[in-house]
């Protein structure tokens, strides 16, 4: 995701919280990926979304689906 241009917040918890100047719920959520918008996050705002770490086959379609939005 790193590699992608997003700033990754490090965690200790199966989700990560994520940077992106390019909106990335809405685009996400079109392909079927269930993201959590942060925009009504305390010092956050439509920047910053929150995704779940899930099996290798789910996180690979993630990265898949970041990769195209980040494209367009």
């Amino acid at each position: 995701l790193r590699g992608l241009g997003l700033t990754v917040y490090p965690s200790d918890a199966n989700f990560l919280l994520l940077r992106s100047e390019k909106p990335l719920h809405g685009p996400l959520r079109a392909r079927g990926m269930l993201v959590r918008s942060c925009a009504n996050f305390v010092g956050l705002d439509g920047r910053y979304v929150r995704v779940g770490l899930k099996t290798r086959a789910e996180n690979e379609a993630l990265l898949r689906a970041v990769s195209e939005v980040l494209r367009r």
